[in-house]
């Protein structure tokens, strides 16, 4: 079930059981993004951020393929890097699902409903034909429970594109980063990747390595 609450004079869709929770079960991570959300756009556009978004992001617009006029559950959207990209591409409206009120608060006001919650457990009532993720499963506890969550609010048939790090020595450079700010990422080999999908109710399409660490992936849902 979502409720609506109100941050920053816009309505955010909340997890209900989840929204009385948030800041007293804060971690790292989440505590990390609130701190970060206000600059986070600015700190991308910076060097080597912005060398490496702009790269993966040319891998990922060309995974999306024809997305003209449809709607996108996007999981982890952060301060809408790939919300703004999916609409610039086409997408007639992005539902866009953060842990953070602080980076949904950064969204853009039109075609996005932003939704508060946990990836692993929201529950959004209906399904796409569309969705997204980059950037979240190297930061969650649980990433096969982030996936077979998704693939509940996905049709069958439908198709997701998720982009996530690599178990390579730039993805262990990148995980040596973030444990300065008391965070373990995820890695992920390519094979490990589709194994997990295929356990969580997809089938993994297509794939493309971009980036020093980083692969995309389309994967379809099983009916």
């Amino acid at each position: 079930m979502l409720l609506d609450k109100c941050s920053g004079g816009r309505r955010i869709l909340w997890s209900d059981g989840r929204a009385n929770q948030v800041n007293q079960q804060m971690g790292s991570v989440e505590l990390y993004f609130e701190t970060q959300a206000q600059d986070y756009q600015k700190k991308c556009q910076c060097w080597p951020w912005k060398w490496l978004r702009n790269r993966e992001a040319r891998s990922v617009i060309t995974m999306l393929d024809d997305i003209r006029g449809r709607s996108f559950l996007e999981f982890g959207c952060g301060a809408g890097f790939y919300s703004r990209l999916l609409l610039e591409a086409g997408a007639d409206h992005v539902w866009a699902l953060d842990l953070s009120s602080r980076m949904l608060d950064q969204l853009p006001a039109h075609h996005i409903t932003p939704i508060l919650g946990d990836a692993a457990e929201i529950q959004i009532e209906r399904q796409f034909d569309r969705a997204f993720s980059a950037g979240l499963l190297e930061f969650v506890s649980d990433p096969a429970m982030v996936l077979a969550n998704l693939a509940g609010h996905v049709l069958a048939g439908g198709v997701a594109t998720v982009l996530f790090p690599v178990a390579n020595i730039a993805g262990f450079l990148y995980r040596f980063y973030h444990c300065r700010h008391g965070m373990f990422l995820n890695l992920f080999e390519i094979n490990e990747f589709i194994n997990m999908a295929q356990r969580t109710g997809w089938t993994v399409t297509a794939t493309n390595r971009c980036g020093p660490f980083s692969a995309v992936v389309n994967m379809r849902r099983n009916s």
